[in-house]
C-alpha cells in the first residue's frame, strides 16, 4: 500500500529530472503537501481494511500509519520553527 505511494513519487520524480521543464522552480505550497499525505495517509487505511483480513494485523498496522501521521505532523511543525528562524536570522 505505502509502496504504491512511493513508486508513484519516485516516478515523477525521476519524470522530472529527465525533463526539468516538468519540474517547478518554485517549492509546493504547504496546503498542496499536507494534502498528499492526508490523501498518502487516507489511501494506505483504506488498501489495510481492503487487503487484509487478520484483525490482530489490522490493529498493528493502523497504529503503525497513526504513528507516521503524528510523524510527518511533527516534522511540519519542526520545518515551521526552522523556517522561522531562517527568516528571522536569515
Amino acid at each position: 500500500m505505502l509502496r504504491r505511494l512511493d513508486v508513484e513519487r519516485i516516478e515523477r520524480e525521476e519524470e522530472t529530472a529527465h525533463e526539468p521543464h516538468l519540474a517547478s522552480s518554485e517549492p509546493r505550497a504547504e496546503p498542496e503537501r499536507e494534502e498528499y499525505r492526508d490523501r498518502a495517509y487516507q489511501h494506505a487505511i483504506r488498501d489495510l481494511f481492503d487487503s487484509e483480513t487478520d484483525p490482530i494485523l489490522i490493529i498493528k498496522w493502523k497504529e503503525v500509519l497513526d504513528m507516521l501521521e503524528m510523524v510527518t505532523d511533527a516534522c511540519e511543525d519542526v520545518a515551521n520553527v526552522i523556517e522561522g528562524v531562517v527568516v528571522k536570522h536569515g
